[in-house]
């Protein structure tokens, strides 16, 4: 009797090779060209997989963009302009970008020039998988990229491949271009890897678990029982038409094995049938499982399982609040943030090109009882703002201590200055309010050392107060608490303390955060703010008296500072409709 035995090959996986291939414009991704269809299919496959990928890509999203610096002056009109063209371009751009650089290790922007090639006017998100380099000059440059939805049939007409340029802002000739964003990798240049490369071996075998464990209740990979026919040989015909019956009846999910059907000419005929021990299959499948759901958490730099509700063996949810926060903390700032700076340092160069230059930051996607408020309070507000401090949701956050903080960027009247001019901020007056600084040169590079601001110079001091100091039954706990204190400002602190939540639920539609320096304690708020110029004491350079002259005199022709918002101006209750978004 022959018998015949067949070896199976099991899948093997390397890095993926980037070739510049002869004959080819573009460089093959992967020795096949398809390496980000694998990519594709492992975070298709394995449950595992899609969890972490799609929990991580939205931390990096978090709850959009913003800006630390987008209500100062002259910012507020750069924002605007980000915002325009965010709203121009393709919806869900920044997520979709978020979701590429995490699962392809970059991520590709089209770039839409307007009519005069002097701005961006349109970005479009081109999914990564659809896209290849072309090859570098001696430079190392790569000036153009090849866009086509479909490289495994790239022969078809439809599938042809389509050439961009690089993005270039010196070189605008062409009105559309790609700009592609990925980290530096050691012996990579074309592409960027995913940081989980190391790990998908295990993703892959995560996968295939499931496959195998799925065909073996659907189909059966061993024998569970053997039905034996013991009246000779059938036809092929006829043994096909049993075969067909016994399995109807027999097989399917409640018996997890095929039946092992035999035709003898006699009992003296059948087959022995030796039991396959698979090498203790089910506690090694389990054993796979759980070093598999280890070594891909791993590969993912997840800090603790529990963030995306699993236990590092694979046995089930968890919920350690303490260890969830801690281990929150340092997967947002060793993990997120990296790919979130990666993101908008990589959209830096089209912002530019539009004269935007704001600190921007994704908002955080992070529960308001995540945050540990006495470390991130030792922090300066730009930071506390990125860390999510003043998020809408007040849970854990410590509002006394918001304002505290604000009543520390406060000051006593100067030493060693006299007050000279004190009066509200008039934008219909600043070109006399600002005749001081015909006398005195600014300080160079501006101010901010050593508690200075930058609109003093050697001679005076300008700073700012709420006033006036008057109070109603209806005042507003922060404008009593503001008179109280008796502090002055620092222009730019007023402009930090719109970024903390020190008069919450006041700001537009409910927010806790909103423009004090404009809006002071929200609508139909009756106090403003209060311009104080101080001279200093004993300099032979200027008189008292001669200070205030100059004041009074000032001309047309005055040296005049940058004027403030109108709104600065006026009372809120003086504004339409009294400071409110709407009619009341």
């Amino acid at each position: 009797m022959k018998q015949f035995l067949n070896a199976i090959d099991l899948p093997t996986h390397e890095l993926p090779l980037f070739e510049e291939s002869p004959g080819e414009d573009y460089v093959l991704y992967g020795h096949d060209n398809m390496y980000p269809d694998y990519l594709r299919d492992l975070y298709l496959g394995s449950s595992l997989q899609t969890a972490v990928v799609n929990g991580i890509s939205e931390m990096i999203y978090g709850e959009g963009l913003d800006a630390t610096d987008r209500e100062e002056e002259p910012k507020k009109a750069q924002w605007l302009k980000l915002q325009a063209l965010l709203d121009s371009s393709e919806d869900n751009l920044l997520r979709r970008m978020s979701l590429d650089l995490k699962l392809y290790g970059m991520a590709y922007v089209q770039v839409i020039y307007n009519r005069l090639r002097t701005e961006v006017a349109e970005m479009r998100h081109v999914p990564a998988q659809m896209v290849r380099s072309g090859h570098a000059d001696s430079q190392g440059k790569v000036h153009a990229y090849y866009v086509s939805p479909r490289w495994d049939m790239v022969n078809e007409a439809q599938n042809t491949p389509v050439s961009y340029p690089a993005f270039n802002d010196k070189d605008r000739t062409a009105p559309v271009q790609i700009l592609q964003i990925k980290a530096y990798q050691p012996g990579v240049f074309y592409y960027g890897l995913p940081d989980y490369v190391g790990a998908t071996n295990y993703i892959e075998l995560d996968r295939e678990i499931g496959v195998f464990h799925l065909n073996n209740i659907k189909n059966g990979l061993f024998p569970s029982m053997m039905l034996s026919f013991n009246n000779g040989q059938p036809t092929e015909e006829e043994r096909r038409i049993i075969e067909n019956k016994v399995n109807e009846k027999f097989s399917g999910s409640s018996n997890a094995g095929r039946v092992l059907i035999s035709f003898n000419d006699g009992s003296e005929n059948a087959p022995q049938l030796t039991p396959i021990n698979a090498n203790a299959a089910e506690g090694m499948y389990e054993m796979l499982s759980k070093e598999c759901t280890i070594k891909i958490l791993a590969g993912h730099r997840v800090t603790s399982p529990l963030l995306f509700g699993i236990r590092g063996d694979g046995s089930g949810f968890g919920n350690n609040a303490d260890e969830i926060r801690d281990s929150f903390s340092l997967f947002h700032n060793t993990v997120i943030v990296p790919f979130q700076n990666m993101l908008l340092e990589g959209l830096q160069p089209i912002f530019s090109m539009n004269g935007i230059q704001l600190d921007l930051y994704m908002k955080p996607l992070k529960p308001a009882d995540f945050i540990d408020v006495d470390a991130v309070k030792a922090q300066d507000e730009a930071t506390q703002e990125k860390e999510g401090l003043d998020s809408d949701d007040p849970t854990g956050y410590d509002f006394g201590a918001a304002f505290t903080q604000l009543s520390a960027l406060g000051e006593d009247e100067p030493e060693g200055y006299t007050l000279i001019d004190s009066r509200p901020v008039d934008y219909e007056a600043e070109d006399k309010q600002d005749a001081m600084w015909a006398f005195a040169r600014a300080v160079p590079g501006g101010g901010g050392a050593d508690g200075e601001s930058k609109d003093d110079t050697p001679l005076i001091k300008v700073r700012y107060k709420y006033a006036p100091d008057i109070q109603s039954p209806n005042t507003r706990q922060f404008c009593k608490d503001m008179l109280a204190a008796g502090k002055i400002y620092k222009k730019e602190d007023i402009l930090k303390a719109s970024r903390m939540a020190v008069n919450p639920g006041w700001g537009p539609n409910g927010r806790n955060t909103y423009s004090i320096w404009l809006y002071k304690g929200g609508g139909n708020c009756q106090h403003f703010w209060e311009r104080r110029t101080y001279l200093k004491e004993d300099d032979s350079t200027l008189s008292v008296n001669q200070a205030k002259r100059i004041i009074r005199e000032a001309g047309p022709d005055a040296k005049r500072l940058p004027e403030n918002d109108r709104r600065v101006a006026q009372r809120p209750r003086d504004m339409p409709n009294a400071g409110f978004l709407k009619p009341r």
